[in-house]
């Protein structure tokens, strides 16, 4: 479904709190979510290979965002096939995030 059929469906609450589901027939919570993004972070960060390509859903990319960014107050935005770019340095752990909701690849 597209995303304003989605949105009629599953509103977002204007409130919920982070142990609430997302819907009211369930889903994941956005502590289930953040949980998640640790998980794959650690997979990420102990991988070998210098240059990783994670596909997912936007929410779950926001989350993977504010684990590292450290960030709890903003949203970044993705667009349907949009993606971010960052540079995750292992010797001073820090990142940079380089772009957000990128996509070249669409016509204009």
């Amino acid at each position: 479904m597209d995303r304003e059929e989605a949105q009629r469906h599953y509103p977002v609450p204007t409130f919920r709190h982070d142990l609430d589901p997302f819907t009211d027939e369930g889903g994941e919570s956005q502590a289930q979510i953040r949980s998640r993004a640790l998980a794959a972070l650690e997979l990420l960060w102990n991988s070998p290979a210098s240059r990783l390509l994670v596909v997912s859903h936007g929410g779950f990319l926001n989350s993977l965002l504010h684990e590292l960014t450290g960030s709890r107050l903003c949203w970044f935005d993705f667009g349907d096939t949009a993606y971010a770019t960052i540079i995750l340095s292992r010797s001073s752990h820090t990142v940079r995030v380089t772009g957000v909701n990128q996509h070249p690849h669409l016509p204009d």
